[in-house]
């Protein structure tokens, strides 16, 4: 995670972008639209889909729907075990 460095969240509560469920993140999704490194932010995290919170200016479920969108998006798991 080269870019967290110059990422704007790294300057603000990290609680802020993991709010409880039913919680705003509109404070979190504000921070991340002027963030310098909102892009890999984004990649970084729809290819991890265990974190959880605010990344890249997406939410989970955002993150979801954009990697059933886009299958190319989803971090490989290398090869599929054979099946017998």
């Amino acid at each position: 995670m080269e870019f967290a460095e110059y990422a704007l969240c790294s300057q603000v509560d990290p609680e802020l972008f993991f709010p409880e469920h039913g919680h705003n993140n509109r404070p979190a999704l504000a921070i991340c639209e002027k963030c310098p490194v909102k892009a890999e932010c984004l990649s970084y995290a729809v290819q991890r889909p265990e974190l959880l919170g605010v990344w890249g200016g997406a939410t989970v479920q955002q993150r979801i729907r954009m990697r059933h969108a886009n299958p190319h998006l989803r971090r490989s798991r290398g090869p599929r075990p054979a099946r017998y």
